[in-house]
């Protein structure tokens, strides 16, 4: 009867937390577009200035970063065949399917919970 017990102990710690990380998750979301309206805020303030923000607690710089930008499925798929094309590949988009086939590795099955509320 204990493990039962230790059993539904577990099942309502783990529902509490899946709860608590599910507002934990909404909370942050206009955090972070707050936080990016506020960095944006500040560049411009930065570049206009043409200086960096000092406060007696803190130094704001503004320091460049490169960053590629995000290609979709299809614009990756096209750039890829097209480049196994231009090195003389044969049959380049059957390379192409097959080299992703390769470099997904090796399928694993797992196991995993879900949780469903039953209806009183």
């Amino acid at each position: 009867m204990a493990a039962n017990a230790k059993v539904k102990s577990d099942i309502n710690e783990l529902k509490k937390i899946t709860a608590e990380l599910s507002k934990l998750n909404e909370l942050a979301k206009p955090l972070r577009q707050r936080k990016k309206e506020l960095e944006a805020a500040l560049l411009t303030y930065m570049n206009t200035s043409k200086k960096n923000i000092e406060l007696p607690d803190v130094e704001v710089v503004s320091i460049e970063k490169s960053a590629r930008e995000k290609l979709d499925k299809d614009e990756k798929e096209y750039s890829a065949v097209q480049l196994l094309e231009q090195s003389g590949i044969q049959n380049a988009k059957k390379v192409y399917y097959d080299l992703q086939e390769v470099l997904k590795g090796k399928e694993t099955t797992t196991r995993k919970l879900k949780l469903k509320d039953k209806k009183k």
